[in-house]
């Protein structure tokens, strides 16, 4: 949380911040659905983060500024090692409803839901050993 050094109105549709403490939040989720920012938000497209300088700040899941995540760096790498350790050794495939197709079930799987933070549904897989 921040305090503002002095009064402040922000001129948005409604004036916010007449009188009193007002807390602000921003949106993150909000800002990476929104079509003016990304096309095709609600489509999986991990393509669209490929080429973009490592401090962009478009992509924001660890925040930006003097807030950032102190640990975005190393929580960034162990993802990309215990990944690349798991698909070295296994073969990830979804493991389907009774008569359900693999689009059915990247729909269904990518259909989250938000609580603190945008969360998957559960996710059924199948892991087999690669030989």
């Amino acid at each position: 949380m921040r305090e503002a050094a002095e009064d402040t109105i922000l001129q948005v549709p409604n004036p916010i911040g007449q009188g009193g403490f007002t807390s602000l939040n921003v949106d993150m989720i909000g800002m990476q659905y929104n079509p003016r920012h990304f096309e095709d938000p609600a489509e999986f497209r991990p393509s669209r983060w490929y080429g973009l300088p490592t401090d962009s700040e478009a992509f924001t899941a660890f925040s930006v500024g003097t807030r950032a995540c102190i640990g975005r760096r190393f929580a960034t790498i162990e993802a990309t090692c215990f990944l690349a350790m798991l698909l070295r050794d296994w073969r990830v495939k979804p493991l389907l409803s009774e008569g359900e197709t693999t689009s059915e079930w990247r729909k269904r799987v990518l259909d989250g839901h938000i609580a603190l933070t945008l969360a998957a549904h559960d996710i059924p897989l199948t892991l087999e050993r690669r030989r």
